[in-house]
């Protein structure tokens, strides 16, 4: 049941390449989870270096501070690219299964 492909933009590619009649494949799953992962742990990544550039922290702690925040980043941000693929994925599962159930009971009658 696959459609026509459509002309989505580079970010909508990369973030969520989703038209709402087809599931996501395992291939997209996999590269929005690393997309979200690192896209979205830039900018904590990026925050948190500046504040350890205005605080003076020290070297070491530094290191700690900004390993962390792109563990934590990458794990929070993966859990929510998963999340919300598994939902999309029900949820078109759901819609075929609607649809399917709505053309069987039309040819019933």
């Amino acid at each position: 049941m696959e459609s026509q492909p459509q002309k989505f933009s580079l970010a909508r590619r990369l973030v969520f390449p989703a038209n709402g009649n087809d599931e996501l494949t395992p291939g997209q799953s996999k590269r929005i989870i690393a997309t979200w992962a690192i896209l979205f742990t830039i900018p904590l990544v990026l925050m948190i270096f500046l504040v350890v550039i205005f605080a003076g922290i020290s070297l070491q702690r530094a290191v700690i501070w900004l390993a962390g925040a792109i563990v934590l980043g990458f794990i929070l941000f993966g859990f929510s690219a998963w999340a919300s693929i598994k939902a999309y994925n029900q949820a078109v599962r759901a819609k075929i299964r609607h649809e399917q159930e709505k053309a069987s009971s039309t040819q019933r009658r």
